[in-house]
């Protein structure tokens, strides 16, 4: 029998994804974009262990490629290295 809360952490997990999809389809500008990818990478760390965040971030890559397309600007930023520096290049 399947741990509960390992099953409502999967389905939270697969709810925030989406939100995220649905947030980056909204918005317009790659700062905007940036701003988004940096603040849900920043989410994701302060709520995950380190080995279980490195691979959420890139099932988030994942998910943006597949269903916004391979170059959605969105894609690059979902990294692990590229959230932990949280200010954006000029």
């Amino acid at each position: 029998m399947k741990d509960t809360k390992t099953v409502h952490q999967a389905l939270q997990a697969i709810d925030d994804i989406n939100v995220f999809i649905q947030a980056l389809r909204q918005t317009a500008g790659e700062d905007d974009i940036a701003a988004l990818c940096s603040d849900e990478i920043a989410r994701i760390k302060q709520t995950l262990p380190p080995t279980i965040a490195k691979r959420t971030i890139s099932r988030y890559r994942s998910v943006v490629q597949a269903r916004l397309g391979a170059n959605h600007p969105a894609g690059p930023l979902l990294t692990w290295e590229w959230g932990c520096d949280l200010t954006l290049k000029e």
